[in-house]
């Protein structure tokens, strides 16, 4: 059994504005209900043509979106009504609810730019969330549809857990499950009650999608279109692809494809026990709930890795940057960043010896603290103190 001692360093609590993740609806903000939904109706009237002729087709699209009320009456209602008021009995509400699953997500366009919105963000390193009520397969085929759920680091339905919102719950089960401070994050919805009103009640920075709309809800900022977007974020903390002493990095969450690079990186610095327990280090960053790379010219320079329990500590396991890109502060850049998202809490590093000017430069303070490690070879129990 080996016993070590080493230095752990502190930071004070400091107060941090920056905006780290950008989370979003799906209807009506992401997806453009009105025309997806225009074009499904054609689409349903069409493969329905026999049993539906009686009733023409603008007839029965106008009668649709009246009883669908922007999707808050449930299709099984309104199909139901429209085969009552219609008078049609060759087909079944289930019939045309079952259709509806089906190939809604066939007929999914997303307004104009999502994409190029989504990989900006991506680029410029913030995370990227979507909470939507709705039922989870069929949102998430949506998402597939518009070829786009690849940029979200995480989803959340409100089918996932049986709360839908404005409920602050969803919100609130989404910041813990992400590890998330709700002043650093932006939520965007259109809905002026479900998305405005619920996001503010936690705390979240809210932006507005008003989609032409002239009852602006209570917030501070609002977008017609995507291209307004940037301006927002930019204007809040001047967030994205960093500019530091002429060089440019981006800040990212780590993904599994990152493993083989960060394994080269603690090859290079030695430290060989990460290395020859590759396994068991792929494993700890997939438990840990701080993990961000560093990116040069498409290079995973660094990284940063820990866990937090978002409200008291966050605890830095491993803090590396290649050798050829030290010196132009992107450690502490990368610590910046992750402290950023958990705001609240105090920041511990486990430091080498060397590395304490670095810290201490940064206004960390030093204290000692203990670490053991347990030889998996010994299997009889210590003796009692």
């Amino acid at each position: 059994m080996k016993l070590c001692f080493d230095f752990i360093i502190r930071m004070a609590v400091i107060e941090i504005k920056n905006i780290q993740a950008v989370i979003f609806d799906l209807d009506g903000t992401l997806l453009n209900r009105q025309l997806s939904l225009q074009r499904f109706i054609t689409g349903q009237y069409q493969r329905f043509f026999n049993d539906l002729q009686p009733v023409s087709l603008p007839d029965y699209s106008r009668r649709f979106i009246t009883l669908d009320n922007d999707g808050y009456v449930s299709k099984d209602v309104v199909y139901q009504q429209l085969l009552q008021e219609f008078e049609i009995t060759t087909v079944t509400w289930r019939q045309l609810f079952d259709d509806y699953l089906v190939f809604f997500p066939d007929h999914c366009i997303a307004y104009p730019d999502t994409t190029v919105m989504l990989n900006n963000l991506n680029k410029q390193g913030y995370l990227i969330g979507l909470i939507s009520n709705g039922a989870s397969d069929f949102q998430r085929a949506n998402l597939e549809a518009l070829g786009i759920v690849h940029y979200f680091n995480h989803i959340l339905i409100s089918e996932d857990i049986g709360i839908k919102k404005p409920d602050p719950l969803i919100f609130n089960y989404f910041l813990e499950k992400c590890a998330l401070d709700a002043h650093a994050t932006v939520y965007i919805g259109d809905h002026p009650v479900n998305d405005v009103y619920g996001a503010q009640q936690v705390g979240m920075n809210v932006i507005w999608k008003r989609n032409g709309s002239t009852r602006r809800p209570p917030c501070t900022d609002w977008i017609d279109d995507w291209s307004e977007l940037g301006t927002l974020l930019q204007n809040d903390q001047q967030k994205g692809v960093f500019t530091m002493s002429e060089l440019q990095y981006q800040i990212r969450p780590y993904a599994d494809h990152d493993f083989e690079a960060i394994q080269r990186l603690n090859a290079a610095e030695g430290w060989s026990n990460l290395v020859a327990r590759a396994d068991e280090t792929k494993r700890a960053f997939a438990a840990s709930n701080v993990a961000y790379v560093v990116v040069i010219d498409g290079t995973v320079s660094g990284y940063i890795r820990g866990m937090t329990d978002t409200a008291i500590t966050l605890y830095i396991c491993e803090l590396l940057i290649a050798d050829s890109a030290r010196g132009q502060g992107l450690g502490q850049a990368l610590l910046g960043h992750v402290h950023a998202l958990y705001p609240a809490t105090r920041l511990e590093i486990l430091a080498s010896a060397s590395s304490h000017s670095f810290y201490e430069q940064l206004g960390y303070r030093p204290f000692y603290g203990f670490r053991k490690t347990i030889d998996a070879t010994v299997t009889t129990p210590p003796t009692s103190l």
